[in-house]
Order: C-alpha cells, then structure tokens, then sequence
C-alpha cells in the first residue's frame, strides 16, 4: 500500500464513521416518533341542497392521542370519484397545533349528483416537538 494511502486511511475511515452517524441521527430527527393522529369520522351529514345543487358534506375529527405536542398541523383532503379515481375537490385546512389529547372537529363539502358517492382521502402534515437532554 502506498504511503499516501496508509496516510489518508484513518480520514477515510473516521469520514465515514462520521457521515454514518449523521445519517443515522437525522433518519431520527426526521421519523414521526411517537406522535400518533387520530382521524374519526362522524355519521355523515347527508347532503345539503343548495341552490338546486346538492353537496355532500363529510364531518370528522382529528385527535393527537399522545403525550408529544404536534405543531402546524395540515390537513389535505380530497375528495375522489370511485369509478375513475378523479379528484372532484381538494382543499387544505391549518388546524394549527394540537396538544396531547387535544381534539378538532371539521366539516368539508363537495358539490355533488343526488345519490353520487365519492371517497375521501386526508393526508396530514406537522412537525413534531423534539426534547433533546444534554
């Protein structure tokens, strides 16, 4: 082996020692942890006739049914037709920050056919409090 190789080998090995490290710490930093959200969703509320048109209107709630505090929570949904897999509506609600136990409740509507039938699909966003010890 080289002696600039027998030289730079302890670098090498301490460079990938460290970039494993930060690998594993941020794969930590970035994993949702414990939080654990609850979505329930009420009894339908039917539809809603409006103007002529009918709307269906999706009530539900959203619980943080742990001990860690969620921040800037996003709720995404969008409502989609079940034959064609088609997004009829979309929207976003800032539910905000939700503390252990805490419980919101929501109603979203979506313009529809008398007796139509879509599905809804939420897909939640948040940061998660860190208590790091030293």
């Amino acid at each position: 082996m080289p002696a600039f190789a027998r030289g730079t080998l302890p670098y090498l090995v301490a460079g990938c020692a460290l970039v494993g490290l930060l690998v594993i710490a941020s794969a930590y930093v970035l994993s949702p942890g414990e939080v654990s959200l609850n979505v329930s969703f009420d009894p339908p509320a039917g539809y809603i006739e409006e103007d002529g048109r009918y709307v269906g209107v999706t009530v539900f709630t959203l619980t943080n049914e742990n001990t860690i505090p969620v921040r800037k929570v996003e709720c995404r949904y969008r409502y989609l037709d079940r034959e064609s897999d088609r997004v009829v509506k979309s929207g976003i609600i800032e539910v905000g920050d939700l503390d252990p136990g805490q419980a919101k409740h929501y109603a979203v509507s979506c313009p529809m056919e008398e007796g139509g039938r879509y599905d809804i699909r939420l897909d939640l966003r948040y940061w998660r409090v860190l208590k790091i010890e030293v």
